[in-house]
Order: structure tokens, then C-alpha cells, then sequence
């Protein structure tokens, strides 16, 4: 890793390579419990009843979020009769024109966490306006997508080294 050497604890010494492996991981640990604790309920059964009861399901996540929306697609496929992954080669026209042919019964799930990728976001706020139900997966209340959402579930995305942590 080339930053190791830069990379120092919180006395200022250099944490070496296996240092900032340990410092990363610990990270994880800290946005996992801290996203298992702030669960809420309601918001997960929610979510469940969004995704088992659209019809169709297209999956927004682009920039860093494009291979979390790929682990949603490939995790809801064999259980959901239709499911795009709207990340592409073609780039986020094939996401708009996806998204032009959903309608109220189906559902958008849009993945964004910081720095929240501009055609994530247009394409969710496309899908407010034209009343598509919105699932978002973000970090905080003020992600640019939970108000947009229909349903918003929450993950903490703290990093010291990095701009998020997925």
C-alpha cells in the first residue's frame, strides 16, 4: 500500500503496512456495528415489502456504489422475476432509458454514499418526480437521496483513509 508509510496513529507515528491494514479493518468493524445498531425496523420491513411487492426492480449504483448495486442485483436475482442492473458499459443513458419504462409498481433501489455519484442521483430524483417508489441505501439523513426515497435504510460509511467505505 502506498500510503503506509504516510499514514500515521493517532500519536503521530507511521502505522507500517500491517498497521493500516488493522486501522482499515477496524473501520469496517466500528461502520458495521454502528449500522447494525441504528437498524430500525419499521424502515427493514419496509424495504422488504418494497422489494417483494414491485414488479420489476432496477438497481442504481454508480461510481463507488456501482459494485454494491452489482452484490444487490446478482443477492436479488434468483428471488425477484425482474431485476436490471442499471450500471453498464453504456453508462447512465441505459439506466434513464430503463428507468423511463418503470412505472408505480415497481421500485428504484438506489445506492449512494459519499461522494454521491451525480447520475445516482438524477436518476432517483426521476423517479421521485414520476412517482416510482424510491429504496435508498445511503449513509446519513442528509444523502441528497434520502429525501427522494420512499424508504431510506441507513449504513455508516466513516473512513479515515479513504473518501467512504463501502
Amino acid at each position: 500500500i502506498a500510503v503506509a508509510g504516510c499514514v500515521r496513529d493517532a500519536d503521530g507515528k507511521p502505522v507500517g503496512d500491517a498497521g493500516v491494514f488493522a486501522l482499515t479493518l477496524g473501520e469496517i468493524g466500528t461502520n458495521s456495528e454502528r449500522s447494525r445498531q441504528s437498524l430500525d425496523v419499521d424502515r427493514c420491513q419496509q424495504a422488504v415489502a418494497a422489494i417483494s411487492a414491485a414488479q420489476r426492480i432496477a438497481i442504481a449504483g454508480y461510481g463507488s456504489s456501482g459494485w454494491l448495486a452489482g452484490l444487490l442485483h446478482r443477492a436479488l436475482e434468483p428471488h425477484c422475476r425482474h431485476v436490471h442492473l442499471l450500471a453498464s458499459l453504456e453508462g447512465p443513458g441505459y439506466g434513464a432509458r430503463v428507468l423511463s419504462g418503470l412505472s408505480r409498481a415497481d421500485l428504484l433501489i438506489a445506492i449512494g454514499f459519499p461522494r454521491y455519484s451525480a447520475d445516482t442521483v438524477f436518476l432517483a430524483r426521476r423517479a421521485h418526480e414520476t412517482g416510482i417508489p424510491l429504496l435508498a441505501l445511503t449513509d446519513k439523513r442528509s444523502s441528497p437521496l434520502a429525501p427522494l426515497a420512499s424508504v431510506t435504510l441507513y449504513a455508516a460509511s466513516e473512513s479515515t483513509y479513504f473518501a467512504n467505505s463501502e
